[in-house]
């Protein structure tokens, strides 16, 4: 007997009892469907997490201060100013650094917090003074108009980039493009205005309370004109600097030490904060975490998948009784026992994969159309859907070799008598 034969037999026996067909494979389908969308859901979530951990700026990255008395905190535009007992990180510092290092971004700061006047209005705002790669990092488009130019930077001019929430609230039905505001004493020209939130690609950004609050109350200027205008000793509070991958890192913060070293004349008066490792950690501990849960529902998903075995087995033996004739009229024409052994293996492993297909079909469509009509993206993961079929595929084999063991060895003119 052809196993082509006993595949389209199968796929016959399979459609004249459809309805059973269907329940019988239905804890097989819920097992496939189930392990399919595991995969997917914790890749998803292991991606926006990944890919909102980039979007803070800070993933790879160590931020270089000059050693101080007090605690310097770098994070959401709140440096505290502190007595230096060590040379200050100077502009040549900063330079000497751009050009010596392999870097993904780098960006120096200078922020206080200063009074702004418009329209006899008065309003604290930080004032940030920063390079260009500040708002590449943190993926922070331009709504309207642009960014600082470099001559700008090198002149120290009065330009300044602002947030879309801060144009709301001070200049309401006013276009600020062009328009100037007073800070510090110093008279700005608007020339950007940053976008209001942005969903990404996974429809969620963890940086998005930084980002409100900064597009509120940020007021962006060149560097240079932070440092001459914001810094009375002409110096840095800080300087990031983000390395292109993981591997890279290590070599960046040896590398950096080596140009401060040079730069201060082999004084370490400077310090770290390493927060690519913290980072590092941070995403070691997700992955960890997302492989474990994938473990654990994976395993709740193979016990569905064992359930709907038993549903194949049971299936499997009253079909026995069904082809009873069939058994004894194909040994009676010289059928071995082998032949409908294979028969009905045929048939088991063609169901199991029947109810897999269906089983992948179904989430494959669903994450499809989530990605096409919403912000967030839940990839297939072809891991899950080949471990999905091998589970299958396993159940199904497992559960007709009973069946067909018990069908091979049926006396033929029994079988014939049974039906008579």
């Amino acid at each position: 007997m052809h196993v082509t034969d006993s595949f389209v037999s199968s796929l016959q026996s399979i459609a004249s009892h459809k309805f059973r067909s269907f329940l019988t494979l239905l804890g097989i389908m819920i097992g496939v469907a189930s392990v399919v969308s595991i995969f997917s859901l914790v890749t998803g979530m292991k991606n926006l997490i990944s890919s909102s951990m980039e979007q803070l700026g800070f993933d790879n990255s160590l931020v270089l201060m000059p050693s101080s008395d007090g605690q310097q905190n770098y994070f959401f535009g709140s440096i505290r100013k502190a007595k230096r007992k060590s040379r200050p990180i100077s502009l040549h510092d900063y330079y000497a650094l751009k050009k010596g290092t392999d870097h993904k971004y780098i960006y120096g700061m200078v922020q206080d917090w200063k009074i702004m006047n418009r329209n006899e209005k008065r309003k604290w705002v930080l004032l940030s003074a920063t390079d260009l790669d500040y708002f590449k990092s943190k993926t922070y488009p331009l709504e309207r108009g642009r960014f600082f130019l470099p001559f700008e930077n090198r002149n120290s001019s009065k330009v300044c980039v602002i947030g879309s929430y801060f144009v709301e609230e001070n200049f309401k039905n006013e276009d600020p493009l062009g328009k100037f505001i007073t800070v510090a004493g110093m008279r700005l020209k608007v020339i950007g205005i940053l976008a209001p939130d942005v969903l990404s690609k996974n429809g969620m950004m963890m940086n998005q309370w930084e980002r409100r609050w900064q597009l509120k109350n940020c007021v962006f200027i060149p560097l240079n004109t932070g440092i001459n205008y914001l810094s009375p000793d002409k110096s840095l509070q800080s300087v990031l600097i983000q390395a292109n991958d993981s591997k890279s890192f290590g070599n960046l913060k040896d590398r950096v030490t080596q140009i401060m070293l040079g730069q201060h004349y082999m004084a370490h008066d400077f310090t770290f904060q390493d927060i690519g490792s913290e980072m590092l950690k941070m995403t070691e501990k997700v992955n960890d975490m997302m492989k474990k849960m994938n473990i654990t529902l994976t395993s709740i998903a193979a016990v569905t998948l064992l359930v709907g075995g038993i549903g194949l087995f049971s299936t499997l033996l009253i079909s026995i009784n069904e082809k009873m004739t069939e058994i004894g009229v194909r040994k009676s024409l010289g059928a071995t026992d082998w032949d409908i052994f294979t028969y009905f293996i045929i048939e088991a492993v063609t169901l199991s994969l029947a109810a897999a297909s269906a089983g992948i079909s179904f989430p494959v469509l669903i994450f499809y159309l989530v990605s096409k009509f919403s912000p967030l993206e839940l990839p297939v993961v072809w891991k899950g859907i080949f471990m999905g079929i091998g589970f299958s595929l396993t159940i199904g084999f497992l559960s007709g070799l009973y069946p067909a063991f018990k069908a091979s060895k049926i006396d033929p003119v029994r079988a014939i008598f049974y039906f008579e």
